[in-house]
């Protein structure tokens, strides 16, 4: 079951005695939890009949001592074990000690009084764990995963309509590729536009590009797509705009260096035959990343970002030592590499 029929069936009234949420996809887990926690205890009753802990400082025999107690009030209670990396395959830091085989034997015979909630952003469990096993086996883990770009699509869609505010699918494309698929980004976004277009309204793509604006990576990636593209004007420009801004040479290069060396990885691991999925969690990288990322590396050779990305550090160099003019450099960088010949 994912996270999604889980929220449904609490909504329903039948939760499950222990919910494990992991994932990389943090802004999801938290809203998880905060709904199952509305859910679950009344509002006025949260201080007795809610229980949170942090397991980098608590050990895991007081979160299950606690789980085991009877509410002093009210018929449940909801205890919350954040940070709970003894599920996974992570080593311990000595700080704390965990008995994990207590979790085991608390999984066993859940008490009827307490939901047990247990987050650790994490993309995996270790399944060789006894408790993870059987949590696994009944069912009791909730991945919270990336989400695709279509996914991407249809969460803003909703977040908007919640707010009263409706886009055109052209704004919802144009906002998911304006915040790179973070869903914290665009769920701040969306409150803004919610508030220009007032209720009931409608935003646009001209209302995302007028209040939504690319942050420094974004920009790179653009300019970087101008770049390989061969577009020397407009890659111009971009860097122009930023220089306007203010924003330091030496991090555009910095920047500019980096998403090579992404094309690179990416062009790499797809040549190994790894999905675009597989590729963002060997790289770390959301999967709306990776697929912008491929995109852009079929448009020039390995050798060609391999040479670029090689005098990139080279003009590094000669910017903090002073041989060049930061901005000029840059420029004359950005325009050699994008009137070469095409290879």
């Amino acid at each position: 079951m994912d996270y999604r029929a889980a929220a449904k069936a609490l909504a329903g009234g039948t939760p499950w005695p222990v919910y494990v949420c992991y994932g990389a996809e943090t802004f999801l887990m938290r809203e998880f939890v905060n709904f199952a926690v509305d859910k679950l205890v009344d509002p006025a009753d949260r201080h007795m009949c809610l229980a949170r802990f942090d397991c980098t400082e608590i050990p895991l025999d007081r979160v299950v001592d606690e789980a085991e107690t009877p509410p002093f009030f009210g018929s449940r209670k909801v205890v919350i074990a954040e940070k709970a990396f003894f599920l996974t395959a992570a080593r311990e830091n000595g700080k704390v000690e965990h008995r994990v085989e207590r979790l085991a034997e608390y999984v066993a015979r859940p008490a009827e009084h307490t939901v047990l909630i247990l987050t650790v952003e994490s993309e995996k469990l270790d399944e060789r764990k006894k408790a993870v096993k059987t949590l696994k086996e009944r069912g009791w883990t909730l991945a919270f995963e990336p989400l695709s770009e279509a996914e991407l699509v249809r969460w803003a869609e909703k977040r908007a309509e919640r707010r009263g505010v409706r886009m055109t699918p052209g704004a919802l494309r144009r906002l998911v590729e304006r915040t790179a698929g973070s869903l914290p980004a665009m769920d701040q976004e969306i409150e803004k536009l919610a508030l220009y277009a007032g209720d009931g309204g409608i935003a646009d793509e001209a209302a995302v590009d007028a209040f939504v604006p690319r942050t420094p990576e974004q920009n790179v990636f653009l300019l970087v797509d101008h770049v390989i593209s061969r577009r020397a004007r407009e890659a111009v420009e971009v860097l122009h705009d930023l220089l306007l801004r203010r924003e330091e040479p030496i991090k555009l290069l910095a920047l500019i260096a980096r998403q090579c060396r992404v094309l690179l990885q990416v062009k790499a691991c797809l040549e190994r035959g790894l999905s675009q999925k597989e590729t963002a969690a060997e790289l770390g990288l959301h999967p709306y990343a990776v697929r912008l990322a491929a995109e852009q590396a079929r448009k020039d050779s390995e050798r060609v970002l391999a040479a670029m990305l090689a005098e990139a550090s080279e003009l590094d160099h000669w910017m903090k030592t002073g041989r060049t003019d930061k901005a000029l450099g840059l420029e004359l960088f950005l325009l050699r590499w994008a009137r070469r010949e095409a290879t």
